[in-house]
């Protein structure tokens, strides 16, 4: 009875469900490390979910377009990568592909805007609660680690900052077309308080262009993003647990400036590797951003996946499959390069191109996907993805095409 009331459908709660709930696995497989793939709740209930409403499910010509070129570049890939260690991987990540893309085309039909905004609005005030409580209420550790940073109901602090810049783009629309500008600038000055608690970076400094440019004649977007960085840099009350040190970009520079050459002859010749963890080149990590250190490995790790091709032009051209290299790489591009080639990478950035051309209430989304791309996962990740069908869906349903002159 109290969902009925909350929700005008249970399509919402399901869908509040599966983006909010922990992760753990019901039937877990090893993989690499310390990440684990495996059969989750929240796939089950996506299975019933498609199972029942199969009959409702609307394909659109994109991403007909996109089930097509993943498919070819899965079954190329067993015939070029037979010898790849990280079969298992691209097994993996075809599987959740499918039902990403089943859940996009039945719930595109089923779901209402009251439910999206819904969802929205209850998943930002359960991470919320969660982060913050989990943040001011971690041990006192001398040494950061990711484990110092809000990470919500999510696997990490990625997830769950870019889940809550996701659900911030659809209220926001929406706010707006309402003339809710209290209620906007409330959401934009949370969101701002998340992203410092998840100390994310690369969100940071997307969500601060992305904004800017959108703002750029109200002062008090600005404005208000300068008292911030004024509260932590004298960790004023509430504020004092937030260290704006993370945010430094000296150790990137300094790493990029010592080692920046080196690296890039290496990777010409086909030398990827860096070592192991984030601190190969300086045990302290006071110098160097061991962020940035262990980024350059996974993408030397990911690239070296063209190695293990039978047939390398094929590889370069139509790509290794999908979820190739492992199971997670922190920067999107190479990721489409490596798994889907040449050809998969210019398809998304058609893709891409086309829909900021033509819809003009998705050029933000789009300017801060692109950014975040370069050092993140960002499609994969399950909560991410759920989220992110979730404004498909709204902005699909929302928007009206740019009229273009003659």
């Amino acid at each position: 009875m109290i969902i009925k009331k909350i929700f005008p459908s249970l399509v919402g709660f399901f869908l509040l469900l599966i983006i909010n709930i922990p992760k753990f696995n019901i039937i877990s497989f090893e993989e690499v490390g310390n990440f684990k793939q495996g059969v989750r709740l929240d796939d089950i209930l996506i299975f019933i979910f498609v199972l029942f409403n199969i009959k409702k499910t609307l394909l659109t010509r994109d991403s007909i377009l996109i089930l097509t070129y993943i498919t070819f570049a899965y079954f190329l890939s067993f015939i070029h990568q037979s010898n790849s260690i990280y079969f298992g991987f691209v097994q993996f990540h075809y599987i959740k592909f499918l039902e990403y893309f089943l859940l996009y085309s039945t719930l595109i039909k089923v779901i209402s805007k009251d439910d999206i905004i819904k969802v929205s609005f209850y998943t930002i005030i359960i991470q919320l609660f969660y982060g913050t409580f989990s943040f001011y209420t971690l041990p006192y550790q001398e040494e950061f680690t990711k484990e110092s940073r809000a990470r919500g109901t999510t696997a990490g602090p990625w997830e769950f900052i870019n889940v809550i810049v996701l659900c911030y783009f659809i209220l926001a629309d929406y706010y707006t077309q309402k003339k809710k500008l209290i209620n906007t600038f409330f959401l934009y000055t949370l969101t701002w308080f998340l992203i410092l608690i998840s100390y994310s970076r690369m969100t940071a400094i997307a969500f601060f262009i992305i904004l800017a440019i959108k703002n750029i004649r109200y002062s008090i977007v600005i404005f208000t993003s300068i008292i911030f960085i004024f509260l932590l840099n004298f960790n004023f009350g509430f504020f004092q647990n937030i260290d704006i040190g993370y945010f430094s970009l000296n150790r990137t520079f300094n790493f990029l400036k010592d080692f920046g050459i080196p690296i890039f002859n290496n990777f010409t010749e086909g030398n990827f590797f860096l070592g192991r963890g984030g601190t190969f080149y300086d045990a302290s990590s006071q110098n160097y951003s061991p962020s940035l250190v262990s980024r350059l490995q996974q993408w030397g790790r990911y690239l070296t996946t063209f190695n293990n091709s039978e047939v390398k032009i094929i590889a370069y051209i139509f790509g290794n499959g999908p979820g190739s290299g492992s199971i997670i790489n922190d920067g999107m591009y190479v990721k489409l390069f490596v798994d889907f080639g040449l050809v998969g990478l210019l398809i998304y950035l058609y893709l891409i191109i086309k829909k900021f051309i033509f819809y003009k209430r998705v050029r933000q989304v789009i300017i801060y996907i692109s950014i975040v791309c370069l050092t993140l996962d960002f499609y994969w990740p399950t909560k991410i993805a759920y989220t992110f069908i979730l404004l498909m869906i709204y902005f699909k349903n929302t928007e009206t095409k740019v009229e273009t002159r003659k």
